[in-house]
């Protein structure tokens, strides 16, 4: 999306084709995908004290890092002067461009429920 309608990137140093319009659409898309699992599955299958808050906060979390994480996984491969993280996933910039953001996201998501007293 930050392609076709975005022109100023955010970190070009880092990540040359991330844009400002792309950031937000998928920080914005991200809680709106929460919220849409949120009010069309069974409340059963969600934590007993679980709001709406922790859905909205758990789609800023899922939106901001795992841009986070594509950033640091990009910096890293810039600081080492490669393009691609392995051969694994040919095309794809390999195995760390693939999940790279998933990382960061779960360990931010895990920390935010182990934080607000859902787990533990």
């Amino acid at each position: 999306m930050g392609k076709k309608f975005g022109k100023r990137k955010v970190l070009p140093s880092v990540s040359a084709n991330k844009t400002w319009f792309g950031s937000i659409s998928g920080l914005t898309f991200s809680v709106l995908f929460l919220l849409i699992i949120y009010f069309n599955f069974s409340k059963e299958y969600w934590p007993e004290n679980f709001q709406l808050f922790d859905i909205i906060f758990i789609g800023l979390i899922t939106g901001l890092f795992s841009q986070f994480g594509d950033f640091l996984e990009s910096y890293f491969k810039r600081g080492l002067k490669v393009k691609d993280s392995s051969n694994f996933l040919l095309g794809h910039g390999g195995f760390l461009d693939r999940f790279d953001s998933m990382y960061a996201v779960s360990f931010a998501t895990y920390f935010y429920l182990l934080l607000a007293g859902f787990y533990g």
